[in-house]
């Protein structure tokens, strides 16, 4: 296991981008939970197709967005299954799977959870 999911709740990195402009960072957070959706379906079909360049380009990709928005231990994750994916360790992949899932989600309701909190 992994560091325990951690979530910044005043997002300072996002923030620092955004130069305090609200309407951008909840805009940006949209794009991302979005785009998350669809990342996610790519990782599926990839892993069941063993496609370990598009697994570590969407595990890259998520990566730095979970830095920017607030999660350093889902980026750390990510970067191990980055680096699973380019060693092309399908067993090693498929562990950390469960804990992938369930950071993202915790990560999805943490950033819904901010969304409300700029309006």
């Amino acid at each position: 296991m992994h560091s325990p999911y951690t979530f910044d709740t005043r997002l300072q990195l996002l923030d620092s981008m955004a130069s305090g402009d609200l309407s951008f960072k909840q805009e940006l957070i949209d794009v991302y939970l979005r785009d998350l959706t669809q990342m996610k379906r790519q990782l599926s079909k990839a892993f069941s197709e063993r496609d370990f360049v598009s697994l570590k380009r969407v595990f890259h990709t998520l990566k730095s967005n979970a830095k920017v928005l607030g999660s350093d231990s889902l980026s750390a994750l990510c970067l191990v299954l980055e680096k699973a994916s380019e060693g092309k360790d399908l067993k090693r992949v498929a562990s950390l799977l469960p804990e992938f899932s369930s950071q993202v989600k915790m990560h999805e309701r943490d950033l819904k959870k901010s969304i409300k909190g700029l309006s």
